[in-house]
């Protein structure tokens, strides 16, 4: 899939995305062929695309909040992310040695 696509797919403007492969920055594997840039394979992109989604809604609902709001909505939209059986999985395929198998699934209801 190109840069583009991807981006559109995530809700987010291809400069950024643009701008974030340029800095290094970008949430998923990406690599330059001739002119296109093509974001990397399918599970990683399903598996980092919920702590993307995760991090949007923060910056979106914390803007008016405290400093002691914003961490606690912190603390709720990005615990099912690390805790979720993709997390686990994560730690125990490189414990072990092998890539891990991941879901795409984050939240307690399993929502991806």
């Amino acid at each position: 899939m190109n840069l583009g696509e991807w981006a559109r797919q995530q809700d987010i403007h291809p400069q950024t995305a643009y701008r974030w492969f340029r800095t290094g920055t970008l949430p998923v594997p990406a690599r330059k062929m001739g002119k296109l840039i093509l974001v990397g394979d399918l599970e990683a992109r399903r598996v980092r695309a919920a702590s993307v989604r995760a991090s949007k809604e923060l910056m979106k609902r914390s803007l008016d909040l405290t400093e002691e709001e914003a961490w606690e909505l912190n603390g709720e939209l990005t615990t099912p992310v690390f805790t979720s059986s993709d997390a686990f999985e994560g730690v125990v395929a490189f414990a072990e040695g092998r890539p891990p198998v991941w879901t795409g699934t984050w939240a307690e209801d399993g929502s991806e």
